[in-house]
């Protein structure tokens, strides 16, 4: 029997997943007037690279019986780290790839953040929101008379252990994923356009984007309680957000500077323009006069 606290919170988080990255998509859009291209990259990007061909050695590693797969199913920690692993290869190769043969065009630095928005938008929608209502509705079947035991064991311990904080928890823990995909996104936006910065911010998105999958590992592995790993997760959100805002706060301002002096140059060349349409005109008055 699943409690009702459980159900409404299961169906509360599932729709705010749906909800919350659409209003958060819409409210940059109608800040920044800028296309909304990018977020459908982001979103194109996430669905080929996580979802089609990270299912690939996901299927080899887990999904098969063999020593691998053996050894990541009965070690929570190390069947984290091959996530985290796996996401960062998939999702930063797919994400640099966006940046820099799809979207060349979208060259001002909003755009990364609208990237973000769209990557982790429907990663929240898929990985929290879809599986949270998949969780209400056999949490419902359970309620009307199907038994624990028909489920698959991983199952049966999930609806055990449940409790209306771990699933305002996950909501949470995808709260911060979300941001930290914004903030990946910053980082790679700026390795395509940086050469001298290329290797390290490309390496610094792919170590946040496998540290992020750590604590759930050690929480899993009931290491630490769920409030630590959320901790976790919030510290390694905390300092990717802290770099991500000083390299946009820079990339902006380059950017206003060069809109500014692109500004002055259309300027002064319209003055040239205007003084030699002025200095014609004055030779053709004293032509005149000369006649």
């Amino acid at each position: 029997m699943v409690s009702t606290s459980v159900l409404n919170c299961l169906m509360e988080i599932s729709v705010l997943s749906f909800v919350f990255p659409v209003v958060i998509l819409l409210a940059w859009k109608m800040r920044t007037h800028k296309s909304l291209v990018p977020a459908f990259a982001g979103i194109f990007v996430f669905l080929v690279f996580a979802k089609v061909l990270e299912s690939v050695p996901y299927a080899l590693c887990l999904g098969m019986e063999n020593p691998v797969s053996g050894v990541l199913r009965s070690n929570y920690i190390l069947y984290a780290v091959y996530l985290g692993v796996a996401a960062a290869i998939f999702e930063e190769v797919g994400r640099y790839l966006a940046f820099r043969y799809f979207l060349p065009k979208y060259d001002e630095c909003q755009n990364a953040i609208t990237y973000g928005i769209g990557h982790g938008g429907i990663e929240c929608m898929i990985v929290l929101g879809w599986s949270d209502l998949q969780y209400y509705m056999t949490a419902i079947i359970l309620n009307n008379g199907k038994g624990l035991s028909d489920l698959p064991k991983t199952m049966q311990s999930y609806f055990k252990n449940l409790t209306a904080f771990d699933c305002i928890a996950d909501g949470i823990s995808a709260v911060f994923l979300l941001v930290l995909q914004v903030c990946l996104s910053i980082f790679i936006f700026q390795a395509v356009r940086n050469e001298k910065l290329q290797k390290r911010l490309f390496g610094l998105s792919m170590i946040f984007h496998m540290a992020f999958y750590i604590p759930n590992g050690f929480y899993q592995a009931k290491l630490i309680p769920h409030i630590v790993s959320l901790l976790l997760e919030l510290l390694i959100t905390g300092i990717a957000l802290v770099l991500a805002v000083d390299i946009y706060k820079k990339m902006n301002a380059n950017q206003t500077r060069k809109k500014s002096e692109q500004k002055r140059k259309e300027s002064a060349e319209k003055g040239n323009v205007w003084n030699v349409a002025s200095r014609k005109l004055t030779n053709l008055d004293e032509e005149k006069e000369d006649k």
